[in-house]
């Protein structure tokens, strides 16, 4: 760990403060075929962290919180792990507020009774359309529509974690992206829905302007439909409907699809002084393209926060204008 005074002497510019969310990808296996999301192809590895390992991060984790700390578990498809919601019971112990993103393909009403038991607070299902036709089209599986709509069904009938609904907002499911905030108002169990801007799809070797090429039906092509679903989503916002985003996120949706190649912030990136990834392996990162920062194999993630590789990382994000996922969805910010 870096004494104060060799953190002042490496740099003036970068102050190390304490991450106030985390995202911890719990495994690369999914049964999905999302055309927006490539993880499908990759196997976990024999290098792939353990629960016991993701329990020694859950204490480094809480050793870094100062106030309210949000853990999400992604993957992948993190119930791929039969051992996620034991992960998640330990979070629990540390008073880190959790979440779960999920597919909701392999929830039944046994599973559902496991993740009510474990202390989650959030479990977030994702859904792309209140049709089947636009879900699966997008999901690449049929009757993924059915297991998600089936799984939310489930938390109608017992207490459970707050529910929130996750869609991408994309070229085929515009015209459906109204009458989800209906539904979502409708349901007294669903708390809010969540909307995320479509990116590059992971695990591709597209260019950084794939969208002028797409052929998949991801970047909405028509520009004036864009942008009257956002300004519809913003009246809803106004009115009290239950969209779980910040006004001024959704106005940066507008402006990135307008514009992706235009920085949506007025200032530098402001990833560095908010969140923390971890993925499958155990690789540390606040910046998935300056570099990884530690390995949680190896080291307490404390350790790995205050660290001069930590310090080098922020210090290459200065003055960054790249929108990236981190920066227009998972670790989004209101400026202030």
């Amino acid at each position: 760990m870096l004494h104060k005074k060799i953190i002042s002497k490496v740099t003036s510019r970068v102050i190390l403060g304490n991450p106030k969310k985390a995202v911890f990808s719990i495994t690369d296996e999914c049964s999905m075929r999302c055309k927006m999301c490539y993880n499908w192809r990759l196997h976990d590895s024999e290098k792939s962290i353990t629960p016991e390992i993701w329990k020694r991060a859950i204490k480094g984790l809480s050793q870094l919180k100062k106030d309210e700390m949000l853990l999400n578990f992604v993957g992948g498809e993190p119930f791929e792990k039969k051992w996620v919601l034991d992960v998640v019971k330990e979070a629990s112990k540390y008073g880190l507020k959790t979440s779960l993103t999920t597919n909701a393909s392999l929830i039944d009403e046994k599973k559902a009774d496991e993740i009510r038991a474990s202390g989650l607070n959030t479990l977030c299902i994702s859904l792309d359309g209140l049709t089947p036709e636009t879900h699966d089209y997008y999901r690449g599986i049929k009757g993924t529509h059915g297991k998600a709509m089936k799984a939310l069904d489930m938390f109608s009938k017992k207490a459970g974690p707050e529910l929130i609904i996750q869609t991408i907002i994309m070229d085929k499911n515009l015209g459906e992206i109204e009458n989800l905030v209906n539904y979502v108002n409708e349901k007294k169990h669903i708390n809010g829905i969540y909307f995320m801007s479509v990116m590059k799809p992971h695990h591709t070797n597209l260019p950084d302007n794939w969208y002028l090429n797409d052929k998949l039906g991801l970047w909405p092509k028509n520009k004036e439909k864009i942008v009257k679903v956002i300004d519809k989503l913003i009246e809803m916002k106004k009115n009290h409907s239950k969209i779980v985003n910040s006004e001024l996120h959704l106005k940066s949706f507008k402006g990135f699809y307008l514009q992706p190649e235009k920085f949506i912030k007025s200032k530098d990136c402001d990833v560095m002084d908010f969140g923390i990834y971890i993925s499958s392996l155990g690789d540390v990162s606040i910046c998935s393209e300056k570099g990884i920062i530690g390995n949680i194999k190896h080291k307490n993630l404390k350790e790995i926060w205050y660290s001069y590789d930590t310090l080098k990382v922020k210090e290459k994000m200065k003055g960054c204008k790249k929108n990236c996922e981190f920066l227009v969805n998972c670790f989004y910010q209101d400026e202030k």
